[in-house]
């Protein structure tokens, strides 16, 4: 009979299930597959007269991406049982978290210009960039600048508050659960205060 893969979504991860049209003669094990990678993705298993089975969650981490870094907007994933295909599911779109940036000392979110816009490094990759303090997103940190040197600056603590300010901005702006985070010199170590201390979750 027919059979149906259904992708239910849970932000960074989701359960996969398959379903029968009509409920299996004996126990089926299904491996579920992306097409071009070997190993697994999850398994469960139809019991006799039954119809339905569902994996355990399935992170979807690296999934935009192919073995030679090329992106890959699409995946299908397919059931494969002892003697093979068993059924294939419709295309499921796969975005790239997006990229938050954070400066160092004596720096502003300029330091990352190459990698913003549509003629940045990341818009040829489909990845959305955004650098603390762009504009695009609330949150500024302020480390200094080399012109005005005696200028007051805020905190490590003060500037991890704004980097999770953009992050949360990013988050909502974008639908993603979760950003990639890019820091640099003193930027790494705001980054580093606002995991440990300041981050509500794994975003």
């Amino acid at each position: 009979g027919g059979k149906a893969i259904r992708a239910i979504v849970d932000g960074n991860q989701i359960v996969l299930r398959l379903t029968l049209s009509n409920a299996a003669t004996a126990q089926t094990d299904v491996n579920f597959t992306l097409p071009g990678i070997a190993t697994p993705i999850a398994a469960c298993g139809i019991l006799a007269g039954q119809r339905t089975c569902d994996t355990t969650p399935v992170s979807t981490l690296g999934w935009r991406w192919n073995a030679d870094g090329s992106p890959q907007p699409q995946r299908q994933i397919e059931a494969r049982a002892r003697d093979g295909l068993f059924a294939a599911s419709a295309p499921l779109a796969v975005s790239p978290r997006p990229v938050v940036m954070a400066h160092g000392f004596n720096s502003s979110w300029e330091t990352w210009s190459t990698y913003l816009g549509s003629q940045g490094f990341l818009a040829p990759l489909g990845i959305s960039g955004f650098a603390v303090g762009d504009g695009q997103m609330s949150g500024v940190m302020e480390t200094g600048t080399m012109t005005q040197p005696r200028s007051r600056t805020n905190t490590i603590a003060q500037n991890a508050a704004e980097l999770g300010r953009t992050i949360a901005a990013v988050r909502q702006a974008t639908g993603a659960e979760k950003v990639d985070l890019i820091a640099h010199s003193m930027g790494g170590m705001i980054s580093r205060y606002y995991i440990d201390r300041i981050m509500p979750e794994k975003d």
